[in-house]
């Protein structure tokens, strides 16, 4: 019987990495545990998403033993041109934007922040160019796919949709102490396929080749019924990429476990999909470093004093954000990670777009 791939799904148990997974950022005004995932630009998406999967170049690296990570949290603007100016002007004191977070526990009303990170010593240039569109399915992906390798020809990665100012934008940063250069491909999903038939036939080939998948289930404009994968490649690097589906366990505890698993094997969860009706977990794998993760998780923070001092209390410890997490049980949980023998973007707190 074929099996379905679906985009993410709200579920009890499913990746909110930032509480703007959940529809909180830009303008949107969300909240929850679920993941909106998969997202297209089809005027849905209200946030880049969180800190699930990644891609591009993040921080630079280095070694993560020494490091620190830290965070900050900006009002939410109102226009593109504010957002962009403000963009620019934390990427110049080497601060790297991660997502729109909604909190819901300040007394004096819901919080709206823009979250930035800094864990390397760079600097950042943003734009936030209008994607294009296309008559049918094959002239879109076309169309894309030229419109991400001109920016990546000139060292900016794609980081999703983001909604400001009640139009919809595609993110794009460049590391401007990287010399890095940029290759996409944006491959039509097979929608009767499942998640691990796609991981085998498709993300598995071109991982080995260095194109990392930045995200699985992309939807096309209005008018053009498509979904696509997005995947890049550092033209400048040389990982290589490998990537597991394994299926949702029922606890906490067994997932909490299965996600420490992997990490022990050098697997960083990426993001939980539905696939055949079923949630299972994407991991990924940087195959040319030997490195391991290890999760760990606190209370959810409700408010933005609150998540800023967790964050940065464990990034003076050297750990990422991977974000607020919808447990089996329902229990939503703030998860860390702690990196080791690990270098470039798979060390990072990210977007769900991998930015």
């Amino acid at each position: 019987m074929k099996t379905k791939l679906h985009r993410l799904k709200v579920l009890s148990a499913v990746l909110c990495v930032t509480l703007a997974a959940c529809g909180g950022g830009g303008d949107g005004n969300g909240g929850g545990s679920g993941s909106s995932g998969g997202t297209g630009n089809s005027g849905n998406t209200s946030g880049t998403g969180g800190t699930g999967g990644t891609g591009g170049t993040g921080g630079t690296g280095g070694s993560t033993a020494t490091r620190t990570v830290m965070f900050e949290a900006t009002p939410v603007t109102g226009t593109s041109a504010e957002f962009l100016t403000q963009l620019n002007g934390q990427g110049a004191r080497g601060f790297r934007f991660v997502s729109g977070f909604y909190f819901l526990g300040n007394p004096a009303g819901s919080e709206q922040k823009g979250v930035y990170v800094k864990d390397a010593q760079t600097t950042y240039s943003y734009e936030l160019p209008q994607e294009p569109g296309g008559a049918d399915v094959q002239a879109w992906v076309t169309a894309y796919e030229a419109w991400l390798n001109s920016h990546g020809a000139r060292g900016f990665v794609w980081g999703g949709p983001y909604m400001v100012g009640g139009q919809i934008h595609a993110l794009m940063r460049k590391d401007n102490g990287s010399s890095s250069t940029f290759s996409y491909k944006v491959v039509v999903v097979d929608t009767n396929a499942s998640l691990s038939a796609f991981v085998q036939n498709q993300a598995n080939p071109l991982g080995a080749d260095g194109y990392y998948l930045a995200v699985p289930a992309y939807l096309g404009p209005f008018g053009v019924s498509s979904t696509v994968a997005i995947f890049r490649k550092d033209l400048q690097g040389s990982a290589r990429y490998g990537y597991e589906v394994l299926s949702n366990p029922a606890s906490d505890g067994d997932l909490v476990a299965q996600i420490n698993t992997e990490g022990v094997r050098g697997y960083r969860f990426k993001v939980p999909f539905v696939s055949g009706g079923t949630q299972v977990n994407l991991y990924e794998k940087d195959l040319s470093q030997s490195s391991t993760f290890r999760f760990y998780d606190f209370a959810s923070q409700q408010t933005s004093a609150g998540f800023l001092t967790q964050a940065n209390a464990e990034g003076q410890k050297g750990s990422s954000l991977m974000g607020a997490y919808g447990l089996p049980s329902g229990t939503i949980r703030d998860f860390y990670f702690e990196p080791a023998s690990c270098t470039g973007f798979l060390c990072d707190t990210r977007s769900l777009f991998g930015l």
